[in-house]
């Protein structure tokens, strides 16, 4: 007997937290699978994920791409084809079915390209705080430990006094998927860490590493509001001054700085390449700018030119 769709998406999200998936990557699915079974009954009269053949899909697909209403990004329109892919693999193992989800063309993703914030903008940011209270030194804290790990805002305001080895130089952080990793740290952080410890406000509830002047700790949001804050204070413009914009400068400033592309890879915690390879291509124009600025070759033209 046949299962509703709704079912089928229970049984799939039971299987996702057997596997330890985030709540937020379970719910991401959902809404997905939800949307894709409202889109087979109203236009096709299908109930059942398992009577959708792969030209339901590409047709799911480019009503996406084509919802000029809602003007969808590529890389949402792609979540909504990875979210297939999951989901047919699975009743592809627990049914047997075939899968439509293979083969599956999806958009292409444009050339990405992260504006980052200036060796000046970082400057200001960093000067912004009034670091003799304990407020301002905690905002310091928090921005200079993004700029020099790199880590998301959502691992930075979890991980916990037991997680961060300062004398070693690394900080323990989850992230997505729940997987763990070492995030390495400069000796500038070091100290700056060191002398937060100092000055941390104590709560017996909590672990967490970062909390604020009330003893409790972060959230998301409250660290992009004050980053934002400092950031219109100090006439910041011409790009987006976020957490999320610290971890785009880190990447940058890394592989300009001689980073290889593994390392830097394994900091951020990516499972792929492909990302990375962005900061590499950004960083490849970088270098081609300031070779045009200081060509040996062309110092040289310009000097026998002049004899």
């Amino acid at each position: 007997m046949k299962l509703t769709f709704n079912e089928y998406i229970s049984s799939f999200l039971m299987e996702c937290e057997c596997k330890d998936l985030s709540e937020q990557t379970t719910e991401w699915y959902k809404k997905k699978l939800v949307a894709f079974g409202i889109f087979l009954r109203d236009k096709y009269s299908i109930d059942s994920p398992l009577d959708a053949t792969k030209e339901h899909l590409k047709a799911f697909i480019y009503a996406l791409k084509t919802d000029r209403e809602r003007d969808l990004s590529v890389p949402y329109i792609r979540g909504f084809g990875r979210t297939l892919s999951v989901f047919y693999n699975y009743l592809e193992s627990e049914y047997g079915i075939d899968n439509p989800s293979t083969g599956l063309t999806l958009p292409k993703m444009p050339q990405k390209h992260f504006p980052i914030l200036t060796e000046a903008d970082i400057a200001k940011l960093l000067r912004a705080p009034e670091k003799q209270g304990l407020a301002g030194y905690t905002h310091y804290s928090i921005m200079y430990t993004l700029l020099d790990t790199g880590m998301r805002v959502g691992e930075l305001v979890s991980f916990k006094t037991s997680d961060i080895n300062i004398e070693d130089g690394f900080i323990r952080v989850f992230g997505k998927g729940s997987k763990d990793r070492l995030v390495p740290m400069g000796k500038e952080l070091k100290r700056a860490l060191l002398k937060y410890k100092t000055i941390r406000p104590s709560n017996e509830n909590s672990d967490i590493f970062f909390l604020n002047a009330g003893g409790r700790p972060y959230t998301r949001g409250a660290v992009g509001q004050f980053i934002r804050r400092y950031g219109r204070r100090e006439g910041i413009s011409g790009v987006r001054v976020s957490p999320h914009t610290f971890r785009h400068t880190f990447a940058t400033m890394y592989i300009l700085n001689g980073g290889d592309s593994y390392s830097l890879q394994r900091i951020l915690g990516h499972s792929t390449p492909a990302i990375v390879q962005v900061y590499v291509n950004m960083t490849a124009k970088n270098i081609i700018e300031q070779h045009k600025k200081f060509s040996p070759g062309d110092s040289i033209q310009m000097s026998s030119s002049r004899v």
